[in-house]
C-alpha cells in the first residue's frame, strides 16, 4: 500500500505453471538480445507448450515473428502481406 492509501496492484503469477511460462518467455527474450536465436526459439516453444494458445502474450508472438525473420523467412512474410 502506498502512503496515500491507494493499493498498488501486485503482479504475481497465479500458479507455478504460469510463473514458469513467463520465466521461459523472458529467458527467450534475453537469449534473443544475446543473438542466441536457437536457444530463444527453444524457450518460446517450451513456454508455448505449457499454456493454451489463446493465452500467449502479444510480446511472445512478436518475439517469435522476430526470430523467424532472423531465420531468413522474411520472404514468406512479405508474400503474405503484399499478396
Amino acid at each position: 500500500m502506498e502512503s496515500s492509501g491507494k493499493q498498488v496492484p501486485q503482479c504475481y503469477p497465479s500458479s507455478v505453471t504460469s510463473a514458469r511460462t513467463m520465466m521461459l518467455f523472458n529467458l527467450g527474450s534475453a537469449y534473443c538480445l544475446r543473438s542466441e536465436y536457437d536457444k530463444a526459439r527453444k524457450c518460446l516453444h517450451q513456454a508455448a507448450s505449457l499454456i493454451h494458445p489463446k493465452e500467449i502474450p502479444p510480446e511472445a508472438i512478436l518475439l517469435a515473428v522476430y526470430l523467424e525473420l532472423q531465420n531468413g523467412k522474411h520472404l514468406l512474410f512479405f508474400n503474405y502481406i503484399f499478396i
